[in-house]
C-alpha cells in the first residue's frame, strides 16, 4: 500500500502585502518558509502597535485557527515571502503525536503567552517606579510651599499626575 503524501500549499506574498487582517475570521495559519512579517494591531483609536516581527520558521496566524474566534491582529509582509498554509484539518490530524504540528503550535502560544505576561510585568513596573519618583517630587516641591497651602497643593497636583500617568500608559502600551 501506497503512503499517503501531503502536498503542501506555498503562497509567495511580495513585500507590503497584507496576509491576515485583524478582526477578520481565521481558517488557516501559515509557516514562514521565507522571508519576514511583521504583526500589529490596531487599538480602538485606530492607531497601530507593532507586536513583533517573525521570520522563517514561526507560525503566524495560529490563535484563530485554534480557537475559532477573529483575528487579534493582522500581518504584513516586510520583505518578499513565502508562506505555507496550514489548515485545522493539518493541525487535527496530529492531536495526539507527541512531536506533531498541533503540540507546536500549543508550545509555541504557551511560549507567547509567558513572553506577553512578562512584558506587562516591566511595564507595570515601570509605571509604579515612575509614579513613586512623581510622588517623591510633589512631596519635595510642596516643602517648599507655606504649610497652610500644602494640603490645597497636593490636592491639585495629584489630578495631574493622575493624568500624566493615564498619558504615559497610553503612549507606552502604543509602543
Amino acid at each position: 500500500m501506497r503512503k499517503k503524501v501531503k502536498i503542501l500549499d506555498r503562497r509567495f506574498i511580495p513585500a507590503g502585502e497584507m496576509v491576515i487582517q485583524q478582526g477578520h475570521i481565521g481558517n488557516r495559519a501559515f509557516l514562514i518558509e521565507s522571508g519576514k512579517v511583521e504583526v500589529f494591531m490596531r487599538d480602538d483609536h485606530g492607531r497601530t502597535v507593532k507586536i513583533a516581527e517573525a521570520g522563517p520558521g514561526a507560525i503566524v496566524g495560529e490563535m484563530a485557527l485554534i480557537t475559532g474566534a477573529v483575528r487579534s491582529a493582522s500581518i504584513r509582509t516586510l520583505e518578499n515571502t513565502v508562506l505555507i498554509t496550514i489548515s485545522s484539518k493539518d493541525i487535527e490530524e496530529t492531536i495526539g503525536q507527541p512531536n506533531g504540528l498541533f503540540q507546536h503550535v500549543m508550545k509555541l502560544m504557551a511560549e507567547r503567552l509567558r513572553d506577553t505576561n512578562a512584558l506587562l510585568m516591566r511595564q507595570r513596573a515601570e509605571l509604579a517606579e515612575i509614579e513613586e519618583e512623581a510622588k517623591i517630587t510633589v512631596k519635595n516641591v510642596s516643602m517648599h510651599i507655606p504649610e497652610g497651602k500644602q494640603t490645597a497643593f497636593r490636592e491639585e497636583v495629584v489630578p495631574l499626575l493622575s493624568r500624566l500617568k493615564n498619558t504615559l500608559q497610553k503612549y507606552h502600551d502604543a509602543g
